[in-house]
């Protein structure tokens, strides 16, 4: 039985997933920008819904565009974000060849960019800023990958280069998954786990929260550098969830409110 259940709703998302496919690459080009965002953001909230999964945002979605800097857990959180405010994200290289999901990420504006590269990095920051400026809203993973949600990795700096540039805030997001009012790791993507093992654990574990947490924005002319911007958005997205950084003594946790 429970592999009946389980490949009905796999088979529910890959559904899904081709709809989208066959959304970016006919209509989509086509919409205007406003159009696109509510498309984005109906398709990313029916992921979280076929997940068995609820968003619950907390704090003001700021207007005008900006860089959003977000802890990394799972393949989920482009859409938990996606599901708020359609942004254009920053992944590694290799999700493009994701099938189904990297043709989405592809067409819906992802940049990619292949890790280890000094000049893809500076590609990357000019392509970030120059969609900014254009009034678009861009988020990164600092981390650089995926963790438990238990803890940080330090913040990589490079990236926020592009909101120094474009003249544009920063704005922390500190996001946890919830089930049954506890901190949950089944969305967690590590350890070598694939695509479907991951979609597998998820959709088997139906009531989870996906919880964002919009902290106060950070103006990037008021940091010396953009190391000194990358550590305010860590510290800030640090002491909200209370984890640590890369082992450090953990910090008092926030109320959920869950």
């Amino acid at each position: 039985m429970r592999h009946l259940i389980l490949s009905a709703r796999l088979g529910r998302m890959i559904l899904h997933l081709l709809l989208g496919v066959g959304i970016v690459l006919s209509v989509y080009p086509f919409l205007r920008l406003s159009r696109r965002t509510s498309v984005a953001r109906w398709w990313s909230h029916r992921v979280l819904s076929l997940c068995g999964m609820t968003l619950e945002v907390k704090g003001n979605l700021p207007a005008g565009p900006r860089i959003f800097v977000m802890n990394h857990i799972s393949w989920l959180d482009i859409y938990a974000l996606n599901a708020l405010k359609p942004s254009h994200f920053v992944a590694k290289s290799e999700i493009r060849g994701w099938p189904l999901i990297g043709l989405l990420c592809d067409r819906a504006g992802t940049i990619f960019i292949e890790r280890g590269k000094r000049h893809a990095v500076h590609q990357v920051i000019h392509q970030l800023a120059e969609r900014m400026q254009q009034g678009h809203t861009a988020a990164v993973f600092p981390e650089g990958t995926t963790t438990r949600g238990d803890q940080l990795l330090p913040f990589h700096a490079n990236l926020l280069q592009a909101a120094i540039e474009a003249h544009v805030p920063v704005t922390p997001v500190a996001l946890r998954y919830w089930h049954h009012e506890q901190r949950s790791e089944v969305p967690a993507y590590v350890e070598g786990m694939t695509l479907v093992e991951s979609m597998s654990k998820v959709v088997m574990t139906p009531g989870m929260v996906a919880e964002l947490t919009l902290l106060p924005e950070l103006h990037p002319e008021e940091f010396k550098t953009r190391h000194a911007l990358a550590k305010a958005a860590q510290d800030a997205i640090s002491h909200h969830l209370g984890v640590s950084v890369a082992g450090t003594t953990p910090l008092r946790p926030h109320s959920s409110g869950m």
